[in-house]
Order: C-alpha cells, then structure tokens, then sequence
C-alpha cells in the first residue's frame, strides 16, 4: 500500500496484536467471508493508513479497501481515534461490498485514486485496489522493507 501524501517516506508498522484484534473484529463481523483477509496499517508522521483486503474463495482478485487520514507530529489529534475510524471506515465499504455482491448487483464504481469522504464527522481519504497483498508483501521482502525495526524508511524503486 502507497501512502497518500508524497512526504509520507517513514512508517511505523501497527503493532502484530492491534492487526490480530482487528482480524478477529472483521471474523466476527463478516462470517460471510470464506477466503482469506489481509490487512495493514502503516502510521507516518502526518498520515495513517489502513487496508483491508478479502479475497473470497474462487475469485483471483482481492478486493483492497484503503483508508488514509491525517494527523500531526505534535501529538494533538488521537492517533488511536484516527486507527479505529479508518478500521471503521474500511469495515463500511466492505460492508457494502458484500451486500453487492450477495444482491448480485453490478460491482461498485470505487476511486482508484485517493478520494476525500467524511466519516463521523471526520475527514478520510479512501481508494480502492484489486492488489494480492501477499505479492506485495514478498516485493517487499525483496525491497527490504520488512525489517522489525519501529521506524521503516519507504524504499523508491528507480
């Protein structure tokens, strides 16, 4: 997942236990899901994003919901109020997602880009990908980019 603001170059991974609570949240909230979820959460000095993504069995597209919001560096905004409503705000479009799909609708017309909506009277940024994460996770292996450090440096490919 690319952050949305062009500044946003170091990160801090979401702690392993906040990604499991998150996963046994969507669990419970989505059965309906027979496949598998990815998710995950990068918080930056001014932006945080989330993503979840599902992938239901006998599809080869992961549907990829990614939340952006932004904060600041001085520690006046709650970052924890700003995770939950991104996990929140990915929680919605899913949700949707899965009530078009059980409808048998068209699918949704989502922005592949990063598009401003408010959610609980708060300002996000959301944009949609068909994206494997588990691809991306082993291109980031081979960028270096799953080092155990606090704080990870956004590598640029050439």
């Amino acid at each position: 997942m690319n952050p949305r603001k062009d500044t946003s170059t170091s990160f801090t991974k979401f702690p392993t236990d906040i990604l499991q609570q998150i996963r046994e949240i969507y669990e419970e909230q989505f059965p309906q899901i027979k496949g598998k979820l990815a998710f995950t959460g990068l918080i930056y000095p001014e932006e945080i994003c989330f993503s979840a993504a599902m992938k239901q069995e006998g599809r080869l597209a992961y549907a990829q919901f990614q939340i952006s919001a932004d904060v600041d560096s001085q520690g006046k905004i709650d970052h924890f109020k700003v995770i939950q409503n991104c996990v929140d705000a990915a929680a919605t479009f899913l949700a949707e997602h899965l009530e078009n799909a059980a409808e048998e609708k068209e699918p949704m017309d989502y922005p592949l880009g990063w598009t401003e909506f408010q959610f609980e009277k708060d300002t996000l940024f959301f944009q949609f990908s068909s994206e494997n994460p588990e691809i991306e996770q082993m291109a980031n292996e081979l960028l270096g980019e799953t080092e155990d450090a606090l704080v990870q440096e956004k590598k640029k490919l050439h």
